[in-house]
């Protein structure tokens, strides 16, 4: 089975008691640091860490320090460590109960929120924090902590010279070329899930600079197909409800883009392949599009560029979003599956021929985005899936904002997209 979305209402039960079990260790861990005997913090010092590799330390301390930031003293001195004042921990201690009651109603208004809203793809761990300022300032090590679905959040794109920001662009991608650091590439470019793992064999950076990912020319028969895996349940923050507004009816206009200014023969299929009877259901979304896709390609085998498009999931108020020629413009990520677990085994079940080549297609797409619009695209998400990136070698799937950002920014996104997918195309 291809489908590898997790869903919000089958979570909830379940990122509730996470996040309840991590707020009950810390103010256990709290409460015998200050007044427990040696006996007692050794032993918790003991269940804490054994609790912490099998849940991932990054993820405790991102979701403790984002809804109660003061807890993650308990954590410091569960480890043994010391990172907070005297007068910092009496506040603590006095506070602790106040902070449990505050996280506690954070817990059920999210829960809340997604029951009525039926936000699936969304969850109050997907806020995981890339600590990208910290890395490029003081040269220390972040990781990026577990991700659910295919969420992944960066702050919003700020108005700043372009020229400036091109030139820091042209840097970075000079040292890619010349240095061929796949290190260095991965540092700068890619945001590696939890759910798989780097093969040095298959990035290998000379080799995915210089494939050709150009197409043949002659738009006499079909060249490009545009399709949606969850067109029925992805749209904006004020869309109408109609497929218009949704990411459908940005596939819409990215197709009319790609016809009428660069002469390419598109497909756009308006499948919503999440929706059965009348109602959304995600699950199997990605089988379906594949038979649905694969139904396409053996009635136009002359399609070489496959683009499942998507909108990302956020909490309320976080889009990507930048600015291009004076227009607020959504910002644009785009997802690649290794079919590739975290301890480095592959996904033998999930066979991906064609991985070389969407890796270098994603590549190519992301640098050329960097010359021309540089704060455009995010940097590529990697997880451990397929995503039926296997059909073509010339595959992408991009994330175009988040359902906080308007119809108008996602919009305004299809032009300059295009213009990128034109370039590398015909390069």
């Amino acid at each position: 089975m291809e489908s590898v979305v997790f869903y919000r209402r089958k979570r909830i039960s379940r990122a509730s008691k996470f996040l309840l079990a991590m707020l009950g260790m810390t103010i256990a861990a709290v409460s015998i640091a200050i007044s427990g005997n040696g006996h007692q913090k050794k032993a918790m010092e003991k269940m804490c860490q054994k609790a912490f590799e099998s849940l991932g330390t990054t993820v405790s301390l991102q979701t403790v320090q984002s809804y109660a930031p003061t807890l993650q003293y308990g954590l410091y001195k569960a480890s043994g460590k010391t990172a907070y004042a005297n007068w910092e921990e009496r506040i603590l201690h006095g506070n602790l109960l106040k902070k449990q009651n505050i996280l506690l109603d954070v817990v059920e208004e999210l829960t809340r929120e997604a029951e009525s809203e039926n936000i699936q793809e969304a969850s109050i761990l997907d806020h995981t924090l890339m600590i990208e300022r910290a890395v490029n300032e003081n040269n220390e090590s972040a990781e990026v902590g577990i991700i659910h679905g295919e969420n992944y959040f960066e702050q919003n794109g700020t108005v700043t010279d372009k020229d400036a920001r091109i030139k820091n662009n042209k840097k970075i991608l000079d040292k890619i070329r010349q240095s061929l650091s796949i290190d260095y590439l991965i540092s700068q470019l890619y945001i590696v899930d939890s759910t798989t793992s780097i093969d040095k064999g298959v990035f290998n950076v000379e080799k995915l600079l210089k494939k050709d990912c150009s197409i043949v020319q002659g738009a006499d028969k079909p060249q490009i197909l545009i399709y949606h895996t969850h067109g029925g349940s992805e749209s904006f923050a004020d869309s109408d409800g109609s497929k218009n507004e949704s990411v459908v009816g940005m596939g819409s206009e990215l197709a009319k883009v790609l016809t009428e200014e660069y002469g390419f023969h598109v497909i756009h299929d308006e499948t919503c392949y999440d929706v059965i009877d009348g109602r959304i259901c995600r699950d199997g979304a990605y089988d379906k599009a594949l038979t649905g896709v694969k139904k396409t390609l053996k009635k136009y085998p002359s399609i070489e560029v496959i683009i499942d498009l998507h909108r990302d999931a956020a909490g309320k108020n976080e889009k990507r979003v930048t600015t291009i020629d004076g227009n607020k413009t959504a910002q644009i990520m785009l997802f690649n599956g290794l079919s590739r677990k975290s301890d480095g085994e592959n996904r033998t079940y999930l066979n991906n021929k064609n991985l070389q080549g969407n890796l270098s297609f994603s590549l190519q797409t992301k640098m050329k985005a960097m010359e021309l619009y540089p704060d455009m695209f995010t940097r590529i998400y990697l997880k451990g899936y397929r995503y039926n990136l296997h059909l073509r070698e010339k595959s992408l799937l991009i994330e175009l904002g988040t359902n906080s950002n308007t119809v108008a920014e996602a919009r305004n996104a299809m032009k300059p997209l295009a213009e990128v997918l034109n370039e590398v195309l015909n390069e």
